[in-house]
C-alpha cells in the first residue's frame, strides 16, 4: 500500500494557509480602499454641504450688516439729539446691543475667511500695549454694565513689536466677549488685562472672575463649537477657534488656565518682531529742520523708539542709549531740551542732571526725567539733582508734549526778558556774565579783539562759549560784544562826549561801521540820535 510522506502533507497545508492569508489580505486591502473611497466621498460631500451652509450664512451676514450699520448710525444720531435726557440711557443700551450683534456677525465672517484659507496676517510695527489699552477702553464702553469692571495695565514701558492690528482687535474682542458672557449668576464681572514683554515675547494676559473652565474642558476650549456641558444651551462657538488661528498666524500660541479663586486666565504669546520697524529713526543723528532740538536718553530700545517716534513729528530728536553717550552728544550739539530716563546703567538720570548742571556751557538746558519711581520723595530728589520736571511712566504722550512746550516757552521768555532773565539766573551764571562784561569793557577799544582771546581768558572753548551765551542771553558772542560796544557808544553820545568819529574809534569801530551797526540796532544814525537828544 502506497503512503504519502508526512512532510509533503505539511508543505501543502502551509501553502494552502499562505494562499488563504494572502487572499484575506487582498480582500481586506480592497475593502479598506473601498471604505476609504466612501469616506473621501462622504468628506467631500460634507465639505460641499458645509461650504453651501457657510456661503448661505456669509451672504446672510453681509445682508444683515447693512441694516445693522444703519441702525447703529441712527442710534448715534438719536443719542446726540437726546443727550442728557432720560431716554439717552435706553438708547445707549440699544446701541451697545446692536454693536454686540455686529460683533457676532463679524465672527462668522472671520471664520469664513479662515476656512477658505484666505486670511493672512498683515503685521505692522507698533506699541502692542498702547493698542491693547485702546481696544479695551472701547470694549468697556461697548459693554457698559453697571458694576462690571475692566482694568488695563499696559506696563511701565511700551511693548514694541510687529502685529496685525485688525486680527488683534478680533483676538481681544473674542476673549473679552467670553469673559463677560460666562459670568456667575447674580455677580458682576471683573476683567484684568496686562501686557508685558517677557523673554523676547509679547504677552497679553486676560483674567476674569467668571464661572471658569473645568480641567478637562480646558483641553478642548479652542475647538470649534465646543460645549463643556451638553445640557446647557451655551458654548464657545467660533470665537476662541478664531483666536487660536490668528495667534498662530503671528507665530505664537494661546493658553487658558484656572484663575483662583474663580474664573479663567487667557494668555496670548507672540514673538517680538522688529523686522518691520520703520527706517530713519536713528539715535545717533538727525537732520536739523529749525524745530526745537531735543535729546532723548533711554536705555530701553523699545521705549526710546516709542518716545522718538511720537515726538519726531513736532521736534528734531536725537537719541542716546546711556548717560555717557548723552554727554558726548550734548558737548557736540546745542539742544533745546533733554529727556532722560531715571534708571540707567553706568550713569543714571540724576547723575546725568548733575553733570549737565555742573558744566557752565549747557547748565541752563531744561531737563525732564522720565521715571517709574512714584511719590513726592522721588520727585524732590529729581529736583535736587537739577531736573526741571518729572513724568511718571506710563504716561500719555500728550502729557509729555505739554511739559516740553511749557519748558521751551519758559526758556524763550527768559531770553527775551533781560531783567527777568538776570533775576532768575543762578549766582554762577551771573558771575560768568559779569566776567564777560568786564573783559569786553577792558578791551572795548581794541578793534582786533577776538572771541578766541575772550575764550582764553575765560578758560572755555569757542563752542562752549557759544552754547553758554545762547543759553543765557539768546545771542552769539560776536553779537553780544557788538551790542555792548554800541550801548557804550550810545551812552557817550548821550553824555555829549567828543565827536561821532572819536566815539567810534574809542569803542573799536571805524566811523562807517559804527554808523551802520548803530542804525541797525537803534533805527537811526548817530548824528540823527544826537539831533533827537537836542530837540
Amino acid at each position: 500500500m502506497n503512503t504519502i510522506p508526512q512532510g509533503t502533507n505539511i508543505s501543502a497545508l502551509v501553502i494552502i494557509l499562505c494562499v488563504l492569508a494572502l487572499l484575506c489580505i487582498v480582500i481586506s486591502v480592497l475593502h479598506l480602499h473601498k471604505l476609504h473611497g466612501i469616506y473621501r466621498k462622504l468628506e467631500t460631500e460634507k465639505r460641499l454641504i458645509d461650504d453651501v451652509k457657510l456661503r448661505f450664512f456669509t451672504n446672510f451676514c453681509h445682508d444683515l450688516r447693512t441694516p445693522v450699520s444703519m441702525i447703529i448710525t441712527s442710534l448715534e444720531q438719536m443719542m446726540r439729539n437726546h443727550s442728557g435726557e432720560p431716554v439717552a440711557k435706553e438708547l445707549e443700551q440699544v446701541e451697545r446691543n446692536a454693536r454686540l450683534y455686529m460683533d457676532e456677525l463679524d465672527k462668522l465672517l472671520d471664520f469664513k475667511t479662515l476656512r477658505m484659507r484666505a486670511s493672512k496676517a498683515n503685521p505692522a510695527y507698533g506699541d502692542l500695549a498702547a493698542f491693547t489699552t485702546e481696544i479695551c477702553r472701547s470694549y468697556a464702553s461697548l459693554i457698559g454694565g453697571e458694576g462690571d469692571v475692566l482694568n488695563v495695565d499696559p506696563g511701565p514701558v511700551p511693548v514694541m513689536t510687529c502685529f496685525d492690528r485688525d486680527q488683534f482687535r478680533r483676538i481681544l474682542h473674542n476673549i473679552l466677549s467670553n469673559a463677560y458672557k460666562y459670568r456667575r449668576t447674580g455677580e458682576n464681572v471683573q476683567v484684568d488685562v496686562s501686557v508685558r514683554e517677557e523673554n523676547g515675547n509679547a504677552v497679553i494676559r486676560i483674567s476674569d472672575n467668571g464661572k471658569g473652565i473645568g480641567e478637562k474642558a480646558r483641553q478642548h476650549v479652542f475647538e470649534r463649537y465646543f460645549k463643556e456641558d451638553e445640557r446647557e444651551n451655551t458654548g464657545n462657538g467660533l470665537g476662541l477657534d478664531i483666536v487660536l488661528q490668528y495667534v498662530r498666524q503671528h507665530g505664537g500660541d494661546v493658553a487658558v488656565a484656572e484663575n483662583v479663586p474663580s474664573g479663567s486666565i487667557f494668555t496670548v504669546t507672540i514673538p517680538v518682531r522688529t523686522d518691520l520697524k520703520p527706517e530713519g529713526v536713528s539715535g545717533k543723528a538727525t537732520e536739523r529742520t529749525g524745530r526745537p532740538f531735543i535729546l532723548n536718553v533711554e536705555d530701553n530700545p523699545a521705549f526710546r523708539y516709542y518716545v522718538t517716534e511720537n515726538l519726531s513729528g513736532r521736534y528734531d530728536v536725537v537719541e542716546a542709549s546711556s548717560g555717557k553717550e548723552a554727554l558726548k552728544l550734548i558737548a557736540d550739539n546745542d539742544f533745546d531740551l533733554i529727556l532722560s530716563d531715571l534708571v540707567m546703567p553706568e550713569m543714571d538720570g540724576r547723575e546725568l542732571c548733575h553733570a549737565i548742571r555742573a558744566d557752565i556751557r549747557y547748565a541752563n538746558t531744561p531737563i525732564i526725567l522720565l521715571t517709574t519711581l512714584q511719590g513726592e520723595e522721588a520727585g524732590l530728589e529729581n529736583l535736587k539733582a537739577g531736573a526741571d520736571d518729572t513724568l511718571e511712566k506710563p504716561f500719555r504722550i500728550e502729557s509729555l508734549i505739554l511739559r516740553i512746550e511749557r519748558l521751551l516757552r519758559r526758556k524763550a521768555s527768559l531770553l527775551t526778558d533781560t531783567d527777568a532773565s538776570w533775576q532768575r539766573m543762578s549766582r554762577q551764571d551771573r558771575e560768568f556774565l559779569d566776567r564777560i562784561n568786564s573783559e569786553i569793557e577792558k578791551n572795548i577799544q581794541e578793534s582786533e579783539y577776538t572771541i578766541d582771546a575772550l575764550c582764553t581768558t575765560l578758560g572755555i572753548s569757542r563752542s562752549g562759549l557759544y552754547k553758554k551765551m545762547m543759553a543765557l542771553t539768546g545771542k552769539a558772542p560776536l553779537e553780544y560784544i557788538r551790542i555792548l560796544r554800541l550801548e557804550k557808544g550810545r551812552e557817550m553820545l548821550e553824555n555829549g562826549e567828543t565827536s561821532v568819529s572819536q566815539i567810534a574809534w574809542s569803542i573799536g569801530f571805524s566811523p562807517k561801521q559804527f554808523s551802520k551797526h548803530f542804525k541797525d540796532e537803534y533805527g537811526c544814525l548817530p548824528s540823527e540820535y544826537i539831533h533827537s537828544l537836542n530837540n
